[in-house]
């Protein structure tokens, strides 16, 4: 037993400082000791004070590592791979060994996946009356959303809104004697949702109907009306319409005027060529401007839609020229015969021609027959009643003469 003791008090001696050799304890510390990554691949330098040498380790695959060891002071960078999960997630890289470990946390966000635009309206759509309303819209949606509409006669209180709200969607009055529909279009791309406007025709009775074959907007031309009110004792609802050649309708603009009241305008909404429709609950006067440059010439109101007409006069030659100017007013097309009758009588051409459904035409003479010189009177034959108008004008030589010719009706026997 004496000799176990003392063979202790040795042992202890020598490991702490009984003889020359002193025993050196390992330590690490790390910084920083944790890192929070984007969902993209990325690194991170963490630095290493130690005394010693000290092992790497990590937790999980997605962790990447620069070296898996080192010795006294140093560095290791810590990397992750992207994230393609919609889920965060985490791990640790180990730095040292036995109990003085140092850990470093390491935290990646999950990819964003951003979440479907959802929209939803009710109700889906409204028929109004011909006068002006309104009604509430809601909107339920988990994301912004525009508010976007087909026609100028629906009005809407915004523009645009977010989350769940109300969007309340009107109508103007329509002095139309027809229907209307248009469509309000709430959200984009493929979440968005239509809400169907419906409008009742006007209850106004458009009984009086005119017809003016002809208008042009193109270079210096330009087209204007003049409409008297021609009862003293009403006040009288307009609607004048303007159609291209092909029958497109290309503009309608309404009017009121007082007993006897009277209005001047140019067509400024309609473009190219075509003709115009006026209507009305009393009875008008007035006429349409054909203006070219500074020259002007006057068509007045056709009441009367006819199937045999006469041009009284038209000259065709070096200096004149003879437009013939067609509207055809009817829901089908229409064939029109169109003959030349010198001052003899005698016919001299003739020649077809097809107008569009509510349609028009503008024909020189010159070209239209590919003879000239040509004089006398132009006779029309139609197969349902149109309206007629000739422009005779000299711009081509001296630019000094623009008129009109109308068209009217009268039986006649060609020779």
């Amino acid at each position: 037993m004496k000799k176990i003791f003392v063979l202790l008090i040795f042992f202890i001696m020598f490991a702490f400082g009984g003889v020359s050799h002193a025993l050196t304890l390992c330590t690490w510390t790390v910084s920083p000791t944790s890192h929070s990554f984007s969902s993209s691949a990325g690194s991170t330098a963490v630095t290493v004070t130690s005394n010693c040498s000290w092992p790497v380790t990590k937790s999980a695959s997605w962790i990447t590592l620069s070296k898996t060891s080192g010795s006294g002071n140093g560095t290791v960078t810590v990397g992750v791979l992207a994230n393609s999960s919609i889920y965060s997630r985490s791990g640790t890289v180990t730095i040292g060994s036995l109990g003085l470990v140092k850990t470093f946390m390491v935290e990646q966000a999950g990819k964003f996946v951003p979440i479907p635009c959802t929209c939803s309206i009710s109700p889906t759509s409204h028929s109004f009356s011909a006068f002006a309303g309104s009604m509430p819209v809601t909107v339920e949606s988990n994301c912004s959303w525009p508010v976007t509409k087909s026609a100028s006669w629906i009005t809407l209180s915004k523009t645009s809104g977010t989350g769940n709200s109300t969007v309340t969607v009107g109508v103007l009055a329509n002095p139309s004697i027809y229907s209307r529909s248009g469509t309000v279009t709430i959200g984009s791309l493929a979440g968005a949702k239509t809400f169907t406007v419906e409008q009742a025709a006007s209850p106004i009775n458009y009984s009086y109907e005119y017809f003016l074959p002809y208008y042009s907007s193109i270079n210096v031309d330009w087209s204007g009306i003049a409409l008297g009110n021609a009862s003293n004792y009403h006040e009288v609802s307009i609607e004048i319409v303007a159609r291209g050649t092909n029958g497109n309708l290309v503009s309608e603009i309404y009017k009121e005027l007082p007993a006897s009241g009277q209005t001047t305008f140019v067509i400024e909404d309609a473009t190219g060529t075509g003709w115009v429709q006026v209507r009305s609950d009393q009875p008008l006067s007035g006429l349409a401007f054909l203006g070219h440059g500074s020259l002007m010439a006057d068509i007045p109101f056709i009441d009367n839609l006819e199937q045999n007409l006469v041009i009284p006069h038209f000259a065709q030659d070096i200096e004149w020229d003879t437009t013939l100017l067609l509207c055809n007013p009817q829901s089908s097309s229409v064939s029109v015969n169109v003959i030349s009758v010198n001052k003899q009588g005698i016919m001299v051409v003739q020649k077809s021609l097809t107008l569009a459904a509510k349609g028009s035409g503008s024909y020189l003479l010159g070209d239209f027959f590919e003879i000239q010189p040509l004089s006398g009177k132009i006779y029309l034959q139609a197969t349902s009643g149109i309206s007629a108008f000739a422009l005779y004008s000299n711009v081509k030589s001296s630019d000094s003469y623009f008129a009109g010719i109308n068209a009217v009706a009268e039986s006649y026997i060609i020779k």
